[in-house]
């Protein structure tokens, strides 16, 4: 059989299979119902393609659309920016084609700044798609059925070294398993621990080498004395290798996986994608293709090519990563060598195991050099490397065309690229294999009932989609019989989301769909909610600061969960969609356990809430709330369950405690329950309590619940993380000058008069600061370190001086920083400044700025002081 045979290898990346339906008919609106049932638990299958659906990363495409990145780097290997469109021609086949797309991309790295709290990593129990896709997307690939279980140790520490030195904070990363470990595996996330955890389960499970085996098979017919051409080993074919056909499965699953994988991201354009296939190589002799020793030969290297054509034709680059490193040729097996024969023409010994490494080397660097990758193989340098790595998917320009000859035929088509400027060096991809026969269909799965295209495609996407901001949160509670109770918090911000006048009411229609998929790509529940709002003016007000909340409840089983939620509103037809991890704890077991946590707060009553579950009602007044920055002087009331099936009878402890990152307690509450009150039922205790926060400083801050029972039993902890801050002062009023009117505003008389002259999105200076300027010679230094060549103002340093505010780096385009007011304040002045934020679904420059803005005041002698004012978001 020439394709490779899957079985679940990709269950957990390829999840969310979403019935295709064709677009709404103009004018055609969805049913107005406030929810809709569940949808049907069928899994897509695991034998067909991923679904081939459009991404919600950039764009969709027709099938016949081909997508290249190209890095153009100078004599000294620096990547060359600025060009544009007119500087590129593509040749495919040496015909040239037109560019259709083009996209210079510049994707900053962003360091992860980690929060440590007794040396781990902050509870985070909330996820947004607020930043949207900004980052590096890449497909760690762990290869465990071709690493010997020994050396599973080198697999951790090269994938968590690139997880921990080399993702960023923007980064997207899943981790999946060649051998279909989906209990292992990890979608697309951007929370390092979750990766982590992923990779620490790894453990290779590579069947014996072939040398070895042959040499057994090999004393085994000589204890039984066998005559030499009986043996083969006269007629020049060897010993067969006993694991053979084992052998070619296992290299036909890993290619497979590589090659479903690269299908997958098909749904993702206008970004390169990274598979980091960490592997030992294809522990097969693809060269063999006469049988004398292993009979698969064929059937292995089609799989390769299968799983090279799938890179090629939807712009994927493999990176082969060997975690042996420089000790690959010299690996344990020899430990295991008898004395093999003195006869070479069995072709057994120590040159066959190292014939052995220096094929599955060889597959590595195959693998790598025909997708555009990098092979990193003999080597003990990971981290440069990596480096390596990170650099070709963070600068590049990507294009796109549509190929004149578009026959579906299954040949290569060689791809150039050229730049028309002289000195300067192209890499990318050396071509394609065009599809061939018909268009594969999409496996289909029900959605719930109602949801529309639009939204069905969202839940389908590899990916979340920014636009539409959304927020999510879930805690898990004990439900009927085995399934748990999922109780879970959706928010749609106000700012930006657009309305409609219908007399005095401002209307629109938002659909809100979600669903649980769980580790075997099953959608086990899920919920449809249409908003269908007609707002009054002070009614609307309040939505645009507060946004919508909804609370939905969901019954799943224990296991590892992904919420994917999906949105869209009819008056602009503004999508989004945002992921969530979830793990569901079996509390049918004999042992005290406790819920997930629920927290609100008296502010977050304003919030208004068209859909809440009517059991969630009943645990808290006030709806729960995803917001995680409080406002220093609020109160918060927490929710949690504790099920306590122990006995003999006894006391539970149950324990709120407020913690800052640096170990201070600011808030303490216990409360003893009696094991009696559940009348030997294993029910469980409700535990609420409220949380001032009137005199806690501003700052980072943690939640911790604990239920511990005075019988010698482990307690039940569950944790959040949240922060603090400093309640807004009284907006100043301030005598200033416009910069953009030229208009003086009236203020008090402590205002002083100021004036914005040169501000931009780029500035040189990557730190934040804050800068007086009282000298000509001052002036120049600081004018000079800017980008740009315009001639310097002049500035009247007799009577006036200048302030200068740099934010420093920021991840896109799109942030500007502004001076609100200045103001007297004893013997010297305060100055009031503000970042501005990108609009909510604004279009952003995917490059590393850093806004500054410069100010002419008043000159003072005494001191000056800069007060920070919280950010706000540009109107669209």
């Amino acid at each position: 059989m020439r394709r490779s045979m899957l079985g679940p290898v990709l269950a957990t990346l390829l999840i969310g299979a979403v019935e295709a339906q064709p677009p709404a008919r103009p004018g055609e609106t969805a049913p107005n119902t406030q929810s809709a049932s569940p949808p049907s638990a069928t899994p897509p299958s695991q034998s067909s393609s991923p679904p081939q659906q459009p991404s919600a990363a950039v764009f969709r495409t027709e099938i016949n659309y081909v997508e290249v990145d190209a890095s153009v780097t100078d004599e000294q290997g620096n990547f060359v920016r600025n060009l544009t469109r007119d500087d590129f021609q593509i040749f495919e086949n040496k015909i040239p084609q037109k560019i259709a797309t083009f996209t210079e991309v510049a994707i900053p790295v962003e360091r992860t700044e980690t929060t440590l709290l007794d040396g781990r990593p902050l509870p985070r129990d909330t996820a947004t798609n607020e930043q949207g896709l900004g980052g590096r997307i890449y497909v760690m690939v762990l290869d465990d059925v071709h690493t010997h279980a020994l050396r599973s140790s080198l697999v951790k520490k090269a994938a968590n070294e690139f997880i921990e030195q080399h993702v960023g904070a923007n980064d997207i990363v899943a981790v999946v398993y060649t051998g279909g470990r989906t209990d292992a595996a990890q979608e697309f996330t951007s929370n390092k621990l979750l990766m982590e955890q992923s990779v620490n389960r790894f453990m290779g499970r590579k069947i014996r080498s072939s040398t070895l085996e042959r040499l057994d098979a090999y004393n085994r017919q000589r204890g039984m004395e066998l005559p030499e051409s009986e043996t083969g080993a006269r007629a020049g074919k060897g010993i067969q290798d006993p694991l053979d056909f084992e052998r070619a499965y296992n290299a036909r699953t890993a290619m497979g996986s590589l090659q479903n994988i690269a299908k997958y991201l098909a749904n993702v354009q206008g970004r390169r994608k990274a598979i980091l296939f960490f592997s030992e190589g294809i522990d097969y002799d693809t060269l063999d293709v006469m049988g004398d020793i292993q009979r698969n030969a064929s059937d292995v290297l089609y799989s390769m090519k299968d799983a090279i054509a799938a890179a090629t034709q939807n712009n994927v680059a493999f990176y082969t990563i060997d975690p042996r490193g420089l000790g690959a040729m010299f690996g344990g097996e020899s430990i295991e060598m008898t004395a093999p024969p003195e006869d070479p023409a069995y072709g057994i010994g120590e040159q066959s195991l190292v014939a052995e490494a220096r094929r599955s080397q060889d597959s590595l660097r195959t693998l790598a050099e025909e997708t555009g990758g990098i092979a990193v193989v003999n080597t003990n340098d990971f981290a440069g490397a990596y480096d390596r790595i990170v650099r070709a998917n963070s600068h590049y320009y990507l294009l796109g065309y549509y190929p004149k000859y578009e026959r579906r035929d299954g040949r290569f088509r060689r791809i150039e690229v050229r730049v028309k400027r002289p000195g300067v060096q192209v890499d990318a991809r050396k071509g394609y294999v065009a599809p061939r026969g018909r268009e594969e269909e999409p496996p289909e799965t029900s959605a719930t009932s109602g949801t529309s295209p639009e939204v069905k495609e969202l839940l389908g996407s590899p990916l979340p989609q920014g636009g539409l901001t959304l927020g999510v949160t879930a805690a898990a509670f004990k439900g009927t019989d085995k399934k748990a109770s999922v109780a879970v918090t959706i928010q749609v911000p106000g700012q930006g989301l657009p309305f409609k006048e219908e007399g005095d009411r401002a209307v629109n229609r938002i659909e809100v769909s979600l669903i649980a998929i769980d580790q075997n790509a099953k959608v086990q529940d899920g919920d449809r909610v249409l908003i269908d709002p007609k707002l009054r003016p002070e009614t609307h007000q309040l939505v645009q600061l507060t946004g919508f909340r909804l609370v939905r409840k969901l019954e799943l089983p224990p296991g590892r969960y992904q919420l994917r939620v999906a949105a869209r509103e009819s008056e602009k037809g503004m999508r989004g969609s945002v992921f969530y991890d979830l793990h569901v704890p079996d509390y049918t077991e004999k042992n005290l356990t406790m819920s997930g946590i629920l927290l609100t707060s008296r502010a977050a009553a304003l919030t208004l809430t068209p859909a809440l579950d009517d059991e969630v009602k009943e645990m808290l007044e006030t709806p729960p709330t995803l917001i995680r920055t409080f406002v220093a002087g609020d109160v918060l009331t927490a929710y949690a369950e504790v099920y306590d099936p122990l006995k003999p009878a006894h006391q539970v402890a149950i324990t709120t405690l407020v913690k800052s990152v640096e170990g201070r307690e600011v808030f303490r509450a216990t409360e003893q329950r009696a094991s009696t009150e559940l009348d030997g039922e294993g029910g469980g205790f409700g535990h609420k309590v409220e949380i001032p926060l009137v005199d806690v400083e501003p700052g980072t801050y943690v939640l911790q619940v604990e239920a511990k029972p005075t019988l010698e039993k482990d307690a039940a902890v569950r944790e959040l993380s949240f922060q603090v801050v400093a309640p807004p002062a009284p907006p100043p009023t301030a005598t200033g000058q416009d910069a953009a009117s030229g208009q003086d505003t009236q203020g008090s008389s402590d205002a002083v008069a100021f004036a914005s002259f040169a501000f931009g999105p780029l500035s040189n200076r990557s730190e934040a600061e804050q800068v007086v300027i009282r000298s000509q010679a001052e002036w120049a230094r600081l004018w000079q370190s800017l980008p740009t060549e315009k001639a310097m103002p002049e500035v009247d340093f007799e009577q006036e001086m200048l302030v200068a505010v740099f934010l420093g780096r920021r991840s896109t385009g799109g942030y500007s920083v502004r001076v609100e007011s200045v103001r007297r304040e004893g013997e010297g002045i305060v100055v009031v400044y503000k970042e501005v934020a990108p609009a909510p679904g604004a279009v952003r420059t995917q490059q590393l700025t850093t806004p500054f803005v410069v100010a002419r005041v008043v000159k003072t002698d005494g001191p000056v002081q800069f007060e920070h004012v919280e950010a706000t978001k540009a109107s669209q």
